[in-house]
């Protein structure tokens, strides 16, 4: 390739356009390479976080952290100085996607939403303010939720139809115990009949569908559930934290006051969830161009085409470093009601 060829008008208007894309790449590129240091020591937290930490509280997830962030160094296990679940485990697209089905913006709810999301299933303990059943409900709404409890009398059929189906199943306000018509349910465990999934429901086999998702929720702020409930599901702690409770008020007043205001809050909530996306897959878009061009790109002129392209959609759009509202601060320094 020329020299003449590389900086002809073309190509140059081309190079001086990805400048900015080029320092975000860049920056991206530093902070990866900076927590591929610290991935192993950074995963075992976040691992033992999402097993044992979900049903304990702010204060004590704090103890928790400090704790294995010791003995990894006592250990000789690189991991950051301040670990947050959100830095290896979180997902920008999807944290905005929450706070739009109604999840509070602090730190505490973020970590619930992924422990929720990464475990197979959880039993969540609902406050008072039932924020966790409003945020799966809103979540769920349009993928035809079905709600129930244990007590009804057609419990069986609705959990029967939300398998068959592939509906997402809430089972509400449940006590310490849980139906043992649910244990083939809980641990999954299917057997393929005729090529389809299938699944022991009381004294038949039912169809399991793969987009079948079961959510339970109590309203007992401190459920003694016993071992054969606990080795089958994780517990998590919903209540809601100071911070969150603040946003909440803070919503409902503007909303009452500044109708409009709260109307352009949330319609700049959509429209950052729908940028973000946009983004996402711009930037994959990017990578796959990148992995399948030749060796020398600025003769690829599909790729650069591609490449000007989504430099404009990404300029519409420059998200936040963190999803979280500004004034929402990491867990390590969140306080509890």
């Amino acid at each position: 390739m020329t020299a003449q060829f590389l900086f002809s008008p073309y190509y140059a208007s081309h190079l001086r356009a990805k400048a900015p894309s080029s320092r975000r790449w860049s920056d991206a590129a530093q902070q990866l390479s900076e927590s591929l240091e610290n991935v192993v020591g950074d995963v075992l937290i976040a691992a033992a976080v999402v097993a044992y930490l979900g049903v304990f509280t702010v204060d004590y997830r704090e103890e928790c952290l400090d704790k294995w962030h010791r003995k990894c160094q006592e250990l000789g296990i690189s991991c950051s100085a301040n670990f947050v679940l959100y830095d290896t485990l979180g997902d920008a697209v999807q944290s905005r996607t929450w706070q739009l089905a109604g999840l509070p913006v602090d730190a505490f709810s973020v970590d619930n939403g992924i422990i929720h999301v990464i475990s197979s299933l959880t039993i969540t303990i609902n406050p008072p303010t039932g924020q966790a059943n409003k945020w799966i409900v809103s979540m769920e709404k349009e993928n035809n939720l079905l709600v129930v409890k244990q007590t009804d009398p057609t419990f069986l059929q609705v959990v029967e139809e939300a398998l068959q189906k592939g509906f997402p199943l809430l089972i509400e306000g449940i006590g310490e115990t849980l139906d043992p018509v649910l244990d083939n349910v809980l641990l999954k465990r299917t057997f393929k009949q005729n090529g389809v999934d299938h699944v022991v429901l009381g004294d038949h086999a039912v169809e399991y569908h793969k987009d079948f998702r079961l959510y339970i929720t109590t309203r007992l702020a401190n459920p003694h559930f016993l071992p054969q409930v606990t080795n089958k599901v994780v517990l998590l702690n919903f209540l809601i934290t100071r911070l969150g409770l603040e946003n909440q008020l803070l919503g409902l007043v503007v909303a009452h006051e500044r109708p409009q205001l709260e109307e352009r809050k949330n319609r700049l909530l959509v429209e950052s969830a729908h940028n973000r996306r946009a983004l996402q897959k711009t930037q994959e878009k990017i990578l796959e161009v990148l992995s399948t061009a030749g060796q020398n790109l600025l003769e690829d002129e599909k790729a650069i085409d591609i490449m000007s392209s989504s430099r404009e959609e990404i300029s519409k759009d420059h998200p936040a470093e963190h999803p979280l509202d500004p004034g929402c601060v990491p867990l390590r320094h969140s306080v509890l009601v």
